[in-house]
């Protein structure tokens, strides 16, 4: 996260511009196969950020390579799910109600 700030009702984040992919793409590309060493280099990266998220009690609750993303240096970021669209918190209503 490089900043963020609030307009009327709004709030923004601002990241660093990743174009290099998702490791979905990596993993699934046809053209050139995934090594070994890649995988050992992304499952440690990807444990020490699992870590990093439960050591200051946060949880991570949607992971799949669709939300692993590799910057320029080939190494993965992890997209926060719930961060690219607006959610409104509608209270709960019982089915019997409806």
């Amino acid at each position: 996260l490089n900043c963020s700030f609030e307009e009327n009702e709004n709030k923004y984040l601002i990241f660093d511009f990743l174009k290099d992919g998702k490791l979905f793409d990596k993993l699934y590309n046809e053209d050139k196969k995934f090594q070994f060493k890649d995988a050992q280099k992304y499952a440690a990266e990807l444990f020490l950020a699992i870590k990093f998220l439960h050591d200051n009690n946060l949880i991570y609750g949607d992971l799949n390579p669709d939300r692993i993303i590799l910057n320029k240096m080939n190494h993965i970021r992890l997209m926060m799910p719930g961060l690219s669209k607006s959610t409104e918190i509608t209270p709960y209503t019982a089915p019997e109600i409806i």
